[in-house]
């Protein structure tokens, strides 16, 4: 099967200047401008905030106040710059992080400090373990004779 073919200079331009099209039209209040948009570029945008966030839910929100963002702020999108979709990640990134962080809102610095330390512990333990696991593997592996013939020609 045959890789597609990279888009040309022609194609990028093509495509550049429709996603220009599509941010002046909701910049203007275009609704299906700005849907439009979001059918093009929403799968990528949630998988960077779920990878941020890990949370459905939380995540599903920071989506949502990506688009709100991109709604408001359609005219200061500069094609020239970025794609749509680099821009709406850089949106959606902030917001995934910040989301994250207010998990720590209203903590004092003992109690993020006690909640890192069990985390950090709970993943040496899962870590330790794998490494056991391993080990017991390669021991074994080591004690068993090896099949040293060279594999049949398919």
């Amino acid at each position: 099967m045959d890789a597609p073919a990279p888009l040309s200079s022609s194609g990028e331009d093509a495509a550049r200047g429709a996603e220009r099209r599509l941010m002046a039209e909701a910049a203007a209040g275009g609704q299906a401008a700005l849907a439009q948009v979001y059918d093009l570029t929403s799968a990528q945008v949630f998988g960077l905030i779920l990878g941020v966030v890990r949370d459905r839910t939380a995540a599903e929100e920071a989506l949502q106040e990506t688009y709100l963002h991109a709604w408001r702020y359609a005219a200061d999108f500069d094609a020239s710059r970025d794609t749509v979709a680099v821009w709406l990640c850089g949106i959606a990134h902030r917001y995934a992080v910040a989301r994250t962080l207010s998990h720590f809102a209203g903590l004092t610095p003992y109690e993020i400090a006690a909640r890192t330390a069990q985390t950090v512990a709970a993943v040496r333990s899962h870590t330790r373990a794998g490494l056991s696991g391993l080990h017991d593997h390669s021991q074994r592996s080591r004690s068993e004779p090896s099949d040293t013939r060279a594999p049949e020609p398919a």
